[in-house]
């Protein structure tokens, strides 16, 4: 029962932490929002991309690795944060067909980039999803462990995550699917 209080307090982390980047990557760095609007980024309505959740899961189960690969240091730190990146990247692709193949929302466009596979990955995010993924392995990973340790060691706190949980699937469930056709992210109200 721990472990799926854990997994479920590191996904709730991800699924918020990567709402937030995403809500200001989206105000600061692109070119698609010249009038630098705030711009929900997914297609729910809460603050929660699911995605992240899954990547911020597939990051910490991957750095248990670690220590089962043949080299150490910083070689093996790095052949880590190598498959890491692989990893995320993997995961956005496919999370991207199976929004754009099967629910018919396009909720990311990188069809301009160079190296593009179908407009849902590319060369220049994978590097940034590798700059992300060594982020996390040198500087966040053991934050994140005590913190979910400490969540899961305190029933009530536990409570919130499942709050948390409940109404990101309550969202997901109410999701009005009339407007999914093309869907693209609308402004923050």
């Amino acid at each position: 029962m721990s472990f799926f209080i854990k997994i479920s307090s590191i996904f709730a982390i991800g699924c918020s932490f990567g709402w937030v980047l995403e809500v200001v990557f989206r105000h600061f760095c692109r070119s698609s929002n010249p009038e630098g609007r705030w711009i929900n980024p997914g297609y729910l309505k809460g603050p929660w991309l699911p995605i992240y959740g899954f990547g911020l899961c597939a990051l910490y189960l991957l750095s248990g690795i670690e220590n089962l690969l043949p080299i150490g240091g910083a070689l093996g730190k790095l052949i880590l944060i190598v498959i890491m990146t692989f990893s995320v990247t993997l995961l956005e692709l496919v999370a991207g067909l199976i929004y754009v193949d099967w629910l018919n929302f396009d909720l990311w466009d990188y069809s301009g980039e160079w190296g593009n596979f179908r407009g849902l990955i590319c060369p220049r995010f994978a590097f940034f999803w590798g700059i992300i993924c060594a982020f996390y392995l040198l500087l966040v990973h053991r934050l994140l462990v005590s913190f979910a340790d400490w969540i899961t060691l305190n029933a009530s706190l536990s409570i919130f995550v499942g709050i948390y949980l409940g109404l990101m699937s309550a969202d997901t469930l109410g999701l009005n699917l009339s407007r999914h056709k093309n869907f693209r992210s609308s402004s923050i109200q």
